[in-house]
């Protein structure tokens, strides 16, 4: 039979996860990447190729600016803020495939989404991220 993580403990582990304090582990950041890269289980930072466009750069997620995880179809969900995270293009285009939420140090990837539609981004447009972590017990 496989391992059930029931609603009850869900919201606490995805806490423990992102936002709680522990000593020694530090804030990951977000980055945008402009390939058209596949996403599986064996995707990693090497994958990726991060965007390059004047107004650019990554952007640290403290861990305290998580929201509490809430229960949401049997999920536990949690958004970095309640506020997309915004870049302001001051130069050069760029189409932007996805996010991924990476360690600062050995850039290594705890998540990565890529959007539903790529986007393409040019001197004066405004891209915004709110990433979201959803945890539940596999189907």
């Amino acid at each position: 039979m496989p391992l059930v993580a029931p609603n009850e403990g869900l919201n606490d582990q995805l806490a423990y996860i992102l936002k709680s304090t522990i000593s020694g582990v530090t804030d990951w950041e977000l980055m945008l990447f402009i390939n058209n890269a596949t996403l599986t289980q064996a995707t990693v930072f090497a994958d990726l190729s991060e965007a390059t466009f004047g107004g650019y750069s990554r952007v640290t997620l403290t861990r305290a600016s998580w929201t509490s995880p809430t229960i949401i179809a049997d999920k536990a969900v949690s958004t970095y803020t309640t506020t997309p995270t915004t870049w302001t293009v001051s130069s050069g285009s760029e189409t932007v495939y996805g996010y991924a939420i990476i360690t600062a140090t050995s850039s290594v990837i705890r998540y990565v989404e890529k959007f539903a539609s790529p986007v393409a981004v040019v001197a004066g447009g405004i891209l915004g991220v709110l990433p979201r972590v959803t945890l539940t017990t596999a189907p």
